[in-house]
């Protein structure tokens, strides 16, 4: 798989005088070019971010994202959507693909529920069905209740490399499509536990600590949040012209930051 070597890392005012005002010409048109992106739902708030970062120092580029995944790249035609932003690489396959930030997988619960931090074994035996109650983790006597992405999601298929291995998610688990529904659930279900990215915007649930490590964007970049991901740009072949500048500006330390949560678009 060919992959890159790179980590990461006017509008004119006239000024008319005269007593009458005459008649405007009709504006300039400014040309305006055209990127198409397939995302993930899971990634879809960190392009929104590196997006509009770009798109504030190129004005004429504007982004058409889509929703995707690698089997939609590989099937559909190149001129539909060129590249896809993914927490998940597939193993076996031809494409190019470079980074364009760290993420976290980091896990969710109520407000009330009083765990704080579990282990990654803790969590395979939540998922596996062994846990049923908070409990038997040092919490309140309350049911379990397992969120989980769908099975052909990107962010389950890092939750299973980075969490459950071979191990088989519990069959009572309840799939939710996205990462904000998950948190609405977890909002609204007092024994519920869900994974998302940690670059989701808008999390007002509690975050666990993984092994006694709180997930931020410091324990991440420095390694030290266990469950880290990598969010990949991916295409058929490696990209030029302002698919390029776009990759250089998301990896460059001004992308990095404006690819984080709470970014402000452009700043």
């Amino acid at each position: 798989m060919k992959r890159t070597a790179r980590i990461l890392a006017t509008l004119v005012l006239t000024t008319l005088t005269g007593c009458s005002t005459p008649a405007l010409p009709p504006p300039a048109t400014r040309s305006v070019t055209w990127l198409s992106l397939y995302t993930t739902p899971e990634a879809a708030p960190t392009v929104l971010r590196l997006t509009q970062g770009f798109q504030a120092l190129q004005p004429a580029v504007r982004f058409d994202t889509r929703p995707g995944s690698p089997s939609r790249l590989l099937a559909g035609p190149a001129q539909d959507a060129a590249y896809l932003v993914s927490h998940h690489l597939p193993a076996s396959s031809d494409l190019w693909a470079a980074p364009l930030a760290q993420d976290g997988l980091i896990f969710i619960v109520h407000p009330a529920n009083p765990v704080q931090s579990l282990s990654t074994e803790d969590l395979r035996r939540l998922y596996q069905g062994f846990t049923t109650d908070w409990q038997q983790v040092g919490g309140a006597a309350l049911p379990v209740h397992l969120l989980i992405p769908a099975a052909d999601s990107a962010l389950r298929l890092e939750m299973e490399r980075l969490v459950m291995g071979q191990r088989r998610v519990a069959p009572v688990a309840e799939i939710v499509p996205s990462p904000a529904a998950a948190l609405a659930r977890v909002a609204a279900l007092p024994g519920a536990i869900a994974c998302i990215p940690y670059s989701q915007p808008g999390i007002t649930v509690r975050t666990l600590a993984i092994g006694g490590i709180q997930p931020s964007a410091a324990s991440i970049a420095a390694g030290h949040y266990p469950l880290r991901m990598t969010l990949f740009i991916m295409g058929l072949e490696a990209p030029q012209g302002l698919y390029r500048a776009f990759v250089d500006y998301a990896q460059s330390d001004h992308g990095q930051q404006q690819g984080r949560p709470g970014a402000t678009p452009g700043g």
